[in-house]
């Protein structure tokens, strides 16, 4: 009986030591797992970039049109941030354009893009915002509340707005909408600030459970909320850059920002100098009503 405790008494330090080392390589196995996926969840999603970086204007008369690979490591384009609020309450896509005109040197102001140059509806319900702003972006309340607007409205006012400055035969207004990681990089290596549609605080997408309305087309449609319009600027490691008329966001891991973006339909809008076309360092405000264009 007493070598049998003997024995017994032996072999708990060797199933304790068991024990610790089995739990020790469970630790490594889990440290390693997740140390990838943070790796992963951190990494940048641009490929084919160089050693270089940019910081840069536009420049007057270039075509304007992104460049080859590689692309530079980082780029931070030098657009002002104009808060929408508290003016605009609900103004973030007209404020974005102001501040993507500014950056190209027009004088443009928020209100003034807002009151004559933006085409949007009377009241936001009943409304399409792939043709007009829903509402008054001013008004955060009542049957003009403010919603949003796709990229659309947005074009179209930035036509009005280079057209009432004389401006139309010079710039180039181009719905990317669709354009991957890539392409959002070239355009910004070439100096183009991108208009991009999100969301507010980068939240997933999600539909209104309280409104749902018949539009001028016949069209079934329930608006989103917390829909959001920003300028990307540039990128740097896993970062994109941006100018956010809200001024919350200075920048936002790329991976987060692709996710938003794509499940916003990747919507996109950039303005480009036309080749061999002089253009003004700035150009004062037009106190004309919007032009008609297509």
């Amino acid at each position: 009986m007493q070598n049998k405790r003997r024995a017994r008494s032996s072999a708990r330090p060797l199933v304790t030591l068991t024990l610790v080392l089995a739990c020790a390589v469970v630790l490594v196995f889990i440290g390693t797992l997740l140390a990838g996926q943070n790796s992963a969840y951190n990494a940048p999603v641009i490929e084919g970039v160089s050693g270089q970086s940019v910081a840069s204007q536009p420049q007057s008369g270039s075509s304007g049109g992104p460049e080859q690979l590689p692309l530079p490591a980082s780029v931070h384009l030098d657009v002002p941030v104009i808060g929408q609020k508290p003016e605009l309450p609900n103004g973030c896509e007209i404020t974005s354009l102001t501040m993507l005109l500014r950056y190209l040197g027009f004088d443009a102001d928020k209100m003034t893009m807002a009151e004559e140059y933006l085409p949007r509806s009377e009241k936001f319900y009943g409304a399409d915002p792939e043709v007009e702003f829903m509402g008054d972006p001013a008004q955060s309340s009542g049957e003009s509340c403010g919603f949003y607007c796709f990229q659309g409205p947005i074009v179209q006012a930035a036509k009005n707005y280079l057209a009432a400055q004389g401006q139309a035969d010079a710039w180039d207004v181009t719905d990317i909408t669709g354009v991957d990681a890539a392409g959002l990089a070239e355009q910004l290596a070439a100096g183009n600030p991108v208009l991009v549609w999100a969301t507010i605080d980068f939240k997933d997408v999600r539909e209104s459970t309280k409104w749902t309305w018949t539009t001028a087309s016949g069209e079934e449609y329930t608006p989103l909320v917390d829909v959001h319009c920003l300028v990307l600027t540039g990128y740097e490691d896993n970062q994109f850059y941006l100018s956010d008329p809200l001024e919350t966001y200075e920048s936002v891991r790329q991976q987060k920002f692709m996710e938003i973006f794509t499940a916003m339909g990747s919507r996109a809008v950039v303005i480009t100098p036309r080749e061999s076309v002089s253009t003004p360092e700035a150009s004062p405000e037009a106190s004309s009503a919007p032009a008609a264009e297509g």
